[in-house]
């Protein structure tokens, strides 16, 4: 079996900061901001665009020489898209320009990249994660060195390996214990997936997440489809991130990591491996754009592939792109800032398990969700409503605030279909956020909320379904209203 589990270290290797923050000192005295003379562009590296604009930038401070010898205009990095969503990327481009001059770089480098194409090319990268993590940005942005997929293994591996450095105490909930990367054949694959809870190759693990799942015999071909591809992958593409936290499920639920609590409240098992209540738990983070596949295969909903949504380093609490319909994957990376626990929850890897639940909780139940359309769209008309403001809203300033919390819910689109009919889901699930945000306290009585809910929503949602292309399935949904009233408050957003 090609499977390699490496040996982890906890040795800590300091990074030089007093020479960093002397440079980049520098290059902001000897610099002069230009004026901005790109138009935004998605990917960095696209092309003919790519070039015209990198030699435009004239201004050394705003240029990235890489090892290949291709410029870089800082207004270019900027604006690629895996850095989309990094608070500090002017901090960062520097930093990269600081360590490309930095005099063991070349060598460094070339031994970096000699041994991404080994079955075990993750040994280099436990010993220094955060310089590894820089380095494949430098040999993504060349542009013929590693690809986006690979780009957001070999951060992930650092993350990890960085994390079992950076542990301070001893016996805390939820702290990594153990990363071990794994490099899987197209042999291992099948009963690697099984066992981990995955797709298609285990039905148990995943069936509440995904319940509309295409029929069995056409499961049985996609395995063998999955496997057939996955043999064609480099080692980084079938490299898996295994990571182990201590105390598993010990407490209650206020001192759970967000891994835990997915396990305790979902019961959904996928990613899980040896995981017993209150011992060690492993999970597993699959590539993230291997794994958004394999999840759309067995749906039967149509959904978004892994390039529509988007994939990025750092965070933001922006939800444009969730209106959009697509959805924002957090990619996590030694050499970006610190990323935020979610949910509000302490304890657990901040950047590990932001990925875990983007990837192994919110996209199956996206791909899940047979009426994505139909929230999007009510999502977009009610966040118009605010702007320039419905009169109601503009009446009660209370509904104004209201509405915009309602659409903050909406966009996240969580809903796990079980028990219930997909249309009465539908209206239970719409219901149930507007009830569960609304507070009098905050945004004002209860005749309020019912002429909010008669004025403004209920609308919404009728003539979203009225103008949907899916007649079909609108004409289900309209057939199954419950709409809230005095009389069924309670009984209107009952999810069983």
């Amino acid at each position: 079996m090609s499977i390699y589990f490496p040996t982890t270290t906890l040795a800590h290797t300091q990074q030089g900061s007093d020479s960093f923050e002397a440079f980049k000192k520098e290059e902001q005295l000897n610099s002069q901001r230009t004026k901005r003379m790109f138009e935004y562009f998605q990917d960095c590296r696209e092309g003919d665009s790519f070039e015209k604009k990198t030699k435009a930038s004239l201004n050394e401070s705003y240029r990235l020489q890489l090892p290949s010898g291709k410029v870089i205009a800082k207004e270019v990095f900027l604006e690629c898209s895996v850095f989309e969503n990094v608070k500090d990327k002017d901090d960062l481009f520097s930093e990269l320009k600081h360590l490309t001059k930095s005099p063991a770089f070349q060598k460094e480098y070339e031994s970096f990249l000699s041994n991404l194409t080994s079955e075990n090319w993750f040994e280099e990268i436990r010993q220094d994660p955060k310089k590894m993590a820089q380095f494949s940005f430098l040999a993504y942005l060349e542009g013929n060195r590693i690809d986006r997929e690979e780009l957001f293994v070999i951060n992930t591996v650092a993350e990890g390996y960085q994390e079992l450095k950076n542990k301070k105490r001893r016996g805390m909930v939820g702290e990594v214990l153990a990363v071990r990367p794994v490099t899987l054949s197209s042999q291992d694959l099948a009963n690697y997936l099984k066992e981990a809870g995955f797709p298609p190759f285990t039905e148990n693990a995943y069936q509440y997440l995904i319940t509309f799942r295409k029929p069995p015999e056409e499961i049985e071909k996609i395995k063998s489809q999955v496997v057939e591809e996955f043999g064609k992958r480099s080692p980084i593409q079938r490299t898996v991130l295994e990571y182990t936290q201590s105390r598993f499920l010990l407490f209650d639920k206020f001192e759970d990591s967000i891994e835990m609590r997915i396990y305790r409240q979902t019961k959904s098992r996928l990613g899980f491996l040896h995981v017993k209540q209150g011992e060690n738990g492993a999970m597993v983070l699959l590539p993230p754009e291997f794994a958004i596949e394999l999840f759309r295969k067995v749906s039967s909903n149509p959904s978004r592939s892994s390039s529509e949504h988007c994939l990025s380093f750092g965070y933001t609490d922006d939800n444009t792109v969730f209106i959009e319909g697509k959805r924002v994957i957090t990619i996590p990376s030694p050499a970006c800032e610190v990323l935020p626990h979610v949910h509000n929850l302490k304890n657990g890897p901040q950047g590990l398990g932001i990925l875990f639940h983007d990837i192994n909780y919110h996209i199956p139940v996206e791909v899940n969700n047979p009426h994505t359309s139909f929230y999007v769209e009510i999502t977009k008309r009610l966040r118009s409503q605010l702007s320039p403001p419905h009169a109601l809203l503009d009446q009660k300033p209370g509904l104004s605030r209201f509405s915009k919390a309602i659409v903050d819910r909406l966009v996240d689109r969580e809903l796990n279909y079980r028990l219930v009919e997909p249309e009465k889901k539908f209206w239970q699930s719409l219901n149930k956020e507007s009830l569960k945000v609304w507070t009098k306290e905050e945004f004002g009585s209860l005749n309020d909320y019912f002429e909010w809910y008669d004025r403004i929503y209920f609308p919404i949602i009728i003539n979203v379904l009225k103008g949907s292309e899916d007649q079909t399935t609108a004409e289900k949904i309209q057939a199954a209203v419950v709409k809230v009233t005095e009389e069924n408050l309670l009984s209107a957003s009952k999810l069983s």
